[in-house]
């Protein structure tokens, strides 16, 4: 019987589900881990007896070790589904709150587990364990960088370093003294960003860079070139659909719209409106029920940020929302990125966004 040949998308799958079976062997799950998990779910049963319906709950333990409950309800969170200017707090961000605020002074997280009402409550009552939403992931990223997480991979409860969950060029800031002063316990910053350095540089050598892509990247930086407006318009983001049906290439006087994305900086990120976010609007109405295959952004030097290599324009790669978004409207999409100083490669979005916090199709492509 002849071997059937293995497609790059589903070996990029497996080497994510390596490098993360790796990066969480570092970390062994102790009995302080399901401890927390019981906390939790203590905490869960006590809110359910006061009648306040089914809750979502995060346990996080700080770097002194104490611990701190975030939460948020089912009704709450449909309250924000029907109405998305509500100023809707989960039980992630209600967590870091408590975190902040209850000593005396702000605290660095150590470890998270968030725990949610059962699929099936009439069957089941056992908590379902999630993985940080996108939002979370921008958070403790800058927050607490090394924070642990408590998840599921591939059926099993296992702890990884928020690096692993938000991988490859997330943006990082320097910490406060305050909380660069906490050091967290573990030892293996450098083995970790050397899994997924491998990680990324070994699944982008399976999509090599072809001339649509290139293309894409021409027509991201003329844009952006255009459209610069220091402090107001400094990212743009380019894309393919899967059927190429419409040419890429630079603007045209008889195109009326590009397949462009520009994003709208307003410094307050919850209005903010990102140039991959422009990119999948523009998606689905030039050419609706035909999914994005590739994306690139691109940014604009400002007078603030400058880039280190001297570029006035470089790629760079999406933030933990706009992953997010990008894989939601098209889960087979692939990203172009910078390989920090080894030039640029392309992905999956499947892999910047690993172990994702909603439903994503399997994968859809022949081998």
């Amino acid at each position: 019987m002849i071997a059937q040949p293995v497609s790059p998308e589903l070996q990029a799958e497996a080497l994510l589900d390596q490098t993360l079976a790796e990066i969480a062997s570092f970390f062994p799950m102790t009995q302080a881990d399901y401890d927390m998990l019981s906390y939790g779910q203590q905490v869960y049963g006590v809110r359910m007896t006061e009648g306040k319906g089914r809750q979502q709950i995060t346990v996080i333990k700080g770097a002194s070790g104490n611990h701190y409950i975030g939460s948020h309800s089912e009704q709450e969170e449909m309250e924000a589904r029907r109405d998305r200017d509500l100023q809707f707090f989960d039980s992630w961000y209600d967590g870091l709150q408590h975190l902040s605020t209850k000593g005396k002074q702000p605290e660095r997280v150590a470890q998270v587990v968030t725990q949610r009402w059962p699929k099936r409550a009439k069957r089941s009552k056992k908590l379902r364990v999630l993985s940080p939403n996108s939002v979370a992931r921008q958070q403790y990223i800058q927050f607490s960088p090394g924070a642990l997480f408590i998840v599921e991979l591939n059926g099993k409860l296992v702890k990884l370093p928020i690096e692993a969950l938000y991988p490859w060029e997330y943006y990082s800031r320097t910490l406060p003294p305050v909380l660069a002063e906490q050091t967290l316990e573990w030892d293996f910053r450098k083995e970790v960003a050397e899994c997924i350095r491998r990680m990324i540089l070994g699944v982008s050598a399976l999509f090599p860079i072809t001339a649509e892509d290139q293309a894409l990247i021409d027509l991201a930086n003329a844009q952006i070139r255009i459209k610069f407006v220091d402090h107001f318009w400094q990212l743009a983001s380019a894309f393919v659909t899967e059927s190429g049906k419409y040419r890429v290439g630079f603007p045209r006087d008889d195109m009326e719209e590009q397949p462009v994305g520009i994003q709208h900086d307003t410094k307050t990120g919850r209005a903010n409106a990102d140039a991959e976010v422009g990119a999948i609007r523009k998606a689905r109405r030039l050419y609706p029920g035909d999914p994005m295959k590739t994306v690139v952004t691109v940014h604009h030097a400002t007078k603030n940020h400058t880039h280190e290599d001297g570029e006035l324009i470089r790629i760079v790669t999406s933030c933990a929302l706009c992953r997010k978004s990008l894989l939601h409207y098209s889960p087979n999409v692939k990203n172009i990125i910078p390989l920090n100083g080894e030039g640029i490669g392309k992905v999956p979005m499947r892999v910047l966004y690993p172990l994702p916090d909603f439903p994503v199709p399997g994968l859809a492509v022949a081998a």
